[in-house]
């Protein structure tokens, strides 16, 4: 705020308002002060860069004290993306179990990111209407047509972004420049507080074919890519006992039957969504 020491007689005096720092702008350069207005705002905006700068006012005939202030940038908000554990139980083909409808595409990829969007769209499920409206992917790897490293294909996570359970409230973190997450998580995805997961009680394990420094598995370890029952497939495991996983198990926890889909009384097997 410039403020003008004396004003007696003065019905209006333009004021001219600068900074020493190149680096620094403001939201107005003039205004005009008066007996009835004898005051201005300038709103100071920063770049990249702390420090101390100075402001300048100047109008003809007047000198004014320079008003020297510290510059101190707020932070750009890290954006926020969404992720949760499907309610479709797929196999390594990823046929839906106990469904009548099933995913089509023109390859495994593409039929995991169909799970995903039909369960997004599901009412009742993702509790948010906006993000019923979003494009989802499934965090899922071939190879060929999704590959996270060591050259991203199609991959489903942004870099520098932070991603919130949207059913479980828990939080995975925020993403690395290279658009993955370092471990440990920072809470986890398949928070029971947001699921209800009462009739497994061991693990939810989901697919993704990745290895645990999110390279992809061989193959072999990849279901045919998704399309077959015969062989293993690579599982992270989202929740165990109860409690959602932070470790590096999160995408690489074994390998398992292609054939393998929700077995209640023990655990479930699904696939992670994240929103595009």
């Amino acid at each position: 705020t410039i403020t003008l020491s004396n004003s007696t007689g003065v019905n209006s005096l333009p004021v001219t308002v600068v900074a020493d720092n190149s680096k620094i702008t403001l939201s107005a350069s003039t205004c005009n002060l008066s007996t009835a207005s004898n005051t201005c705002n300038v709103t100071v905006t920063a770049g990249n860069e702390s420090g101390n700068t100075t402001l300048v006012a100047s109008a003809t005939g007047y000198t004014s004290a320079n008003k020297a202030i510290t510059v101190n940038p707020q932070p750009v908000p890290v954006p926020t993306k969404w992720v949760f554990v499907s309610q479709s139980s797929p196999n390594g083909a990823m046929v839906v179990a106990n469904s009548v409808w099933q995913p089509t595409g023109a390859n495994g990829i593409a039929k995991a990111d169909a799970i995903c969007q039909h369960d997004a769209e599901s009412v009742g499920w993702i509790p948010n209407n906006v993000a019923r409206t979003l494009t989802w992917k499934a965090m899922i790897v071939d190879g060929v047509n999704r590959a996270a490293k060591p050259t991203p294909i199609n991959w489903i996570f942004e870099s520098n972004t932070q991603y919130i359970d949207i059913k479980g409230g828990g939080e995975l973190g925020t993403t690395t420049p290279d658009s993955i997450f370092a471990f440990p998580l920072t809470q986890g995805i398949g928070n029971p507080q947001g699921y209800d997961w009462s009739a497994y009680t061991g693990f939810v394990v989901t697919w993704t074919g990745l290895t645990s420094d999110w390279a992809t598995k061989p193959p072999v370890d990849l279901c045919n890519r998704w399309t077959g029952t015969a062989g293993d497939g690579g599982q992270g495991n989202a929740v165990m006992s109860g409690q959602p996983q932070v470790s590096s198990a999160f995408i690489d926890l074994e390998n398992w039957p292609c054939d393998d889909q929700d077995n209640p009384g023990d655990y479930a097997t699904r696939i992670v969504c994240v929103s595009q």
